[in-house]
């Protein structure tokens, strides 16, 4: 993102917004908020980090937005906020490396969280058309809260996907061109999006999103995005090193690898040098596919009341949603020699892909679905915590993660007697479910008693499968500018086909309280520009994470 324009773009949208609000055309709201989130990457594992494992890592990160929104009539309003962020490296660098004492202390940091103006075309009340432009948040699936939302949080070539706690959306620098039609039922958006968040920047992509409600008990929607179809540089774009400079032009056809293959030869017999491989190139272009489906079926039920309980269900709660993408529609298939028809030729099978990335449409769909649980303290507080502790499968968290790299220590090295308590220490499940029955008893007493209410406003459960072969990672393209996947996965590159995610979240009037347990696609922070974490923290089994944020809004 250029940040000179962005910021001469806000200071002229607040210029903008007072110039006119002095006049009295506009009304001004301000508006704000202040969190502070606390976290620990229990187990994980990192590129950057000394340690590589990773053990009861504390994370912490304290935020402030601050925006203000103008409207004129019922046509135009305009919106700027700030957001600024005081967050800790995950790890400290011991080094007397430059940039290694940003490790040691917090790191501030402020941006553009939002700056975008919106015309009305049609009727003000019913809004059947509008025009968005600028830097704005956009969210397709009105459920999710952090698996799914992919069509725009992800990357076609190579696969990637990225999560954030609490941002279940994705911040858009572009064009939308929106409608809402059949009484608002049917919302379609036609988005022109620039890239300026990683390589390579600047290109256009141009996507179409739609959803529709059947009644109150259906949302359906789906969408598509032909990804960096408008390219600014179309050596970047299409990653043709030989017309890149320095040391990533390839000289020899024989060398081709990495981002080239071989999709023909032509003449394949003898002499060898009669040879002649038809080179392409791998492309961060690609079409993205998203469907999705929200099932709600208690939009029509009556409200049940129990004793000390309370209400059976909330306004959220049994609401059912899944969604499918689609990253990247193209297979690339690569030659292969025949070697039965030439098996004295070495030359000829040199030309066979090893790294045949994308051969397979199934590895690049994940899939997500999720439910929103009951949310009267019973549940919430008692039964889903209790059997969780009594029933959840050691297998799952633990083991299959030492089948993949073992157990580790902090230090790196072999500790299975630190793994055997872990595992199999079945005093602490039932210590944990002792703990959730008395935070039942608790909050059903101040609830009936005192008349506060206790239950969360929504308790979701996510899940995710992705049969992709590679890591989630983005280094090759990072470090290389190249639309590959990372091979020969490490310890610290692995990936688990199954995700899964735990979020609650309770509003209190200003103050709010969220919390989340996953095991997702963090990305944990790094303020050294030489060592960008490009690759889940969380990608082996068994890796997993929690945070909780408390703040105010206004």
């Amino acid at each position: 993102m250029d940040y000179k324009k962005a910021g001469w773009t806000g200071l002229l949208l607040i210029a903008g917004i007072y110039g006119f609000g002095s006049a009295g055309e506009f009304k001004l709201t301000t508006y704000g908020e202040g969190t502070l989130s606390e976290g620990q990457i229990f187990r994980g594992v990192a590129r950057q980090d000394w340690e590589t494992y990773l053990y009861h890592r504390w994370l912490q990160t304290s935020e402030i937005f601050l925006g203000e929104r103008a409207t004129k009539g019922d046509r135009i309003s305009l919106d700027l906020s700030l957001r600024g962020t005081m967050q800790y490296s995950y790890y400290i660098d011991p080094s007397k490396d430059v940039g290694a004492w940003t490790t040691r202390f917090p790191c501030w940091g402020f941006t553009i969280n939002s700056a975008s103006g919106t015309y009305i075309i049609g009727d003000p009340e019913t809004k059947p058309f509008s025009i968005t432009l600028g830097l704005f948040p956009y969210k397709y699936n009105p459920d999710v809260k952090n698996l799914g939302e992919d069509l725009f949080r992800s990357l076609a070539y190579p696969n990637f996907l990225h999560t954030t706690f609490d941002e279940p959306y994705q911040r858009i620098l572009g064009l939308k061109l929106s409608s809402l039609l059949l009484d608002g039922t049917l919302r379609q958006d036609l988005i022109i999006s620039n890239e300026w968040e990683i390589n390579p920047t600047k290109d256009f992509s141009l996507a179409y999103v739609a959803g529709l409600n059947i009644g109150k008990i259906l949302d359906i929607g789906i969408g598509g995005q032909a990804f960096h179809l408008f390219s600014v540089d179309e050596r970047y774009t299409q990653d043709n090193w030989s017309d890149l400079p320095g040391t990533w032009y390839i000289a020899n056809e024989a060398d081709a690898h990495d981002s080239i293959y071989i999709d023909s030869i032509s003449n394949p017999g003898f002499p060898i040098s009669s040879y002649i491989p038809k080179r392409s190139y791998y492309t961060f272009k690609g079409i993205k596919l998203m469907g999705r489906i929200n099932f709600y079926p208690l939009a029509n039920a009556p409200e049940i009341e129990l004793p000390v309980i309370g209400q059976l269900f909330g306004k959220q709660d049994l609401k059912i949603y899944g969604e499918v993408n689609v990253l990247g529609l193209k297979n690339y298939i690569g030659y292969k020699s025949d070697v039965s028809k030439f098996p004295l030729d070495g030359t000829l099978q040199q030309y066979d892909i090893a790294g045949e990335y994308y051969n397979k449409l199934s590895e690049r769909i994940p899939v997500t679905f999720g439910i929103n649980a009951p949310t009267n303290p019973f549940i919430a507080y008692g039964i889903i915590p209790i059997a969780v502790f009594m029933f959840g499968k050691d297998e799952y968290m633990f083991k299959k993660q030492e089948q993949q790299w073992g157990p580790y220590n902090y230090m790196g090295a072999i500790d299975t007697g630190w793994h055997a308590v872990r595992v199999n220490d079945f005093s602490k499940r039932l210590f944990w479910s002792a703990g959730s029955v008395v935070t039942t008893a608790a909050a059903l007493f101040v609830q009936d008693k005192l008349g506060f209410n206790v239950r969360p406003d929504v308790l979701s459960f996510e899940f995710e499968y992705w049969s992709n072969r590679y890591p989630n990672s983005f280094e090759n393209v990072f470090s290389a500018y190249t639309p590959i996947p990372e091979v020969n996965p490490t310890a610290t590159t692995q990936h688990n086909r199954w995700h899964w995610s735990v979020y609650a979240s309770k509003q209190m009037e200003k103050w709010f309280v969220n919390f989340q347990i996953a095991h997702d696609h963090l990305i944990p922070f790094s303020p050294e520009l030489h060592k960008v974490e490009t690759s889940d923290a969380l990608g082996a089994a068994g890796l997993w994470w929690w945070n909780i944020k408390t703040g105010f809004r206004f």
